[in-house]
């Protein structure tokens, strides 16, 4: 992942072989308000994007900071959960495991 804390962003920067159909280098996976990278207490909120090949990327909600130190950034939100054989959205679930986001900081 590359995380641009002035842009609010983080961007996929090399996807798993896994994902590599479905993202691409650079695709956005969260973006948000700027936040300060060396304050601990720094909240940070934004939209996280879910993906599913064929499908539009899925927008939710999530929000979070630093955890436990500045080095790594947790966010947290409802996830999409889309239909089995199609791409619409058709709940949010605190359960899926896209609702937690674990993320290793790093400057760019």
């Amino acid at each position: 992942m590359a995380v641009n804390h002035v842009r609010g962003e983080i961007r996929y920067l090399r996807p798993k072989p896994s994902i590599a159909a479905t993202i691409k280098p650079g695709t956005v996976l969260f973006k948000g308000k700027p936040w300060d990278q060396y304050d601990q207490n720094s909240g940070i909120s934004g939209i996280a994007y879910l993906f599913k090949n064929g499908c539009p990327p899925a927008p939710y909600e999530v929000s979070g900071g630093f955890a436990p130190d500045w080095s790594r950034i947790v966010l947290h939100g409802p996830a999409p959960v889309r239909q089995k054989e199609g791409c619409e959205v058709v709940d949010y679930s605190e359960e899926s495991p896209n609702a937690t986001l674990v993320f290793d900081a790093q400057a760019d």
